[in-house]
């Protein structure tokens, strides 16, 4: 059985190999090694020098280039990398690992076919090499080509029945396809292999809340805090963390927002639960909502991210909140509207929309890019607009738009767009407030609409995020949305179509 190298025992071999290049400084064998271990203790500009060096004196030197290629990859250097890795195959053109390398490095820049061929060269040589039977099948599920992603990641478990990521990929395949009780039974699968997975309980969390079992599935969501990569950071205080099971009374609770503006917007709503403990709340939210909170809630002290924070006694994420209250699908705090506009800036817009006589109309069609679920719910403006009719005058609520869509507006009358006057989401409640109605896909604007309670039409994706649930036209979280679903994974037609009968 190999054992670990401990720290203590890297340092001792660190020093060994500084010791051997003092004598021979030019040692190509020596560098590369102390170039590997530099690279591992994070010192990667002392780590790139010694490859470097030894790649001066042995020109052919094959491991080096490989672990340069892997450097370069690490510090997002991809360009280098990938002329790396042809270095690499020059020397061994059948060097497995490098092709399944270079294809992860084009899935990178978005050269998918690339990608492709080079997983393919791999398994060409070694038809065992479940690695990029696994890569190639997350090309194809980033493709939304889930037929032959889900055929590969089957032949990747095959070859390694204990491949746990496999399993977790496949299950977020089947969760894409609405396949739940499959998606469930991969994710169990990891958990067989490593009971405390994060990835999976964390996605079976979102698939029951998905369901409607809110109980069991904020339980799990709190395993978003050990995730490898998550939204929001951890946040580490020295005081306790409050789920429900301490007494409030005459405390301090500071309660921190995460993750995005709808969802901050979504779950404050619970704020108003701590005046019957009779406690003090603090709310720390992001600059561009401090003005709407402020002006909407009733709490002890708002604060901005990045500011100091007063004494508190304990602390609560934002969105561990309905977990903490027991929150069930049937004692979803449900308020015909919960957030209010600034009068002043809502006479502003009135003023300025009050020359357009036709009934006005706000209209989102894209999220947040960063959002691993905007290719399927964000809509193409050009698409969007077939869809819309032209007896009603629209406003587009989105504080940025692409250039090729601004040319798109200017050239549809019927299209307004205020985006530099919207400096925070005081701003877009105000205009929001104007309006007879919106038409959003899952956005935060969609959030602010119904916490404002505005009559929404909400374009669903075929997966849609799991607090809008399955099978209802309604939502519990607000009263005023009506909810239009996809019926196809592929594109959002389906839903566009069902919108324009409503209209």
């Amino acid at each position: 059985m190999r054992l670990p190298i401990l720290n203590q025992d890297l340092e001792k071999i660190k020093n060994n190999y500084k010791n051997i290049l003092k004598k021979d400084e030019n040692n190509p064998s020596t560098n590369n090694s102390l170039g590997v271990l530099l690279a591992r203790e994070g010192n990667f500009e002392q780590a790139l020098e010694h490859f470097k060096k030894a790649l001066k004196y042995k020109p052919d030197y094959l491991e080096c280039y490989y672990n340069l290629a892997l450097l370069l990859t690490k510090v997002n250097k991809l360009d280098d990398a990938i002329k790396c890795y042809y270095k690499v195959l020059k020397l061994n053109p059948n060097h497995i690992q490098t092709y399944n390398n270079l294809g992860n490095l084009f899935i990178n820049i978005k050269n998918y076919e690339e990608a492709y061929k080079h997983y393919k060269k791999a398994i060409t040589l070694n038809p065992n090499y479940f690695q990029s039977y696994y890569n190639i099948a997350n090309l194809f599920q980033e493709q939304r080509n889930y037929y032959d992603a889900e055929k590969n990641y089957k032949r990747a478990i095959q070859l390694n029945p204990d491949f746990s990521d496999a399993y977790n990929n496949l299950g977020v395949l089947y969760d894409d396809m609405l396949k739940i009780d499959k998606a469930l039974e991969n994710f169990d699968n990891v958990l067989k292999l490593k009971p405390n997975n994060a990835e999976a309980i964390y996605n079976k969390s979102l698939l029951f809340l998905l369901k409607g079992d809110l109980n069991k599935g904020f339980e799990f969501y709190e395993y978003r805090w050990k995730k490898k990569k998550f939204t929001s950071i951890k946040k580490d205080f020295s005081k306790r963390l409050w789920l429900g099971k301490e007494d409030l009374s005459n405390k301090t609770i500071l309660i921190h927002s995460e993750q995005g503006f709808g969802d901050t917007i979504q779950f404050c709503r619970y704020l108003k639960f701590f005046s019957k403990f009779n406690t003090k709340v603090i709310f720390e939210v992001h600059k561009y909502l401090y003005p709407l909170m402020k002006q909407s809630l009733e709490v002890e002290q708002l604060v901005i991210q990045g500011e100091k924070l007063p004494e508190f006694d304990f602390h609560c994420p934002l969105m561990s909140l309905p977990l903490a209250f027991n929150t069930t699908i049937d004692s979803i705090p449900s308020f015909k509207y919960y957030l209010q506009t600034d009068k002043d800036k809502s006479k502003y817009w009135k003023d300025k929309l009050k020359s357009i006589k036709k009934i006005k109309v706000g209209i989102v069609w894209s999220g947040s890019s960063t959002n691993k679920r905007d290719t399927s719910r964000s809509i193409p403006l050009e698409e969007f607009i077939k869809y819309l009719p032209k007896n009603y005058e629209y406003i587009s609520l989105q504080k940025e738009i692409k250039n090729e869509e601004k040319k798109l507006i200017e050239n549809k009358l019927h299209i307004h767009f205020f985006g530099n006057e919207l400096d925070d989401y005081s701003d877009t409640a105000a205009l929001c407030d104007c309006l007879d109605f919106i038409i959003s896909v899952d956005t935060s604007v969609a959030h602010l609409a119904g916490a404002l309670g505005k009559k929404t039409f909400l374009l669903l994706s075929y997966r849609p995020d799991w607090r809008w649930f399955l099978n209802r036209d309604d939502t519990p979280w607000y009263p005023s949305i009506t909810l239009i679903r996809s019926d196809s994974y592929k594109n959002n037609e389906t839903a566009l179509q069902k919108l324009k009968s409503l209209l």
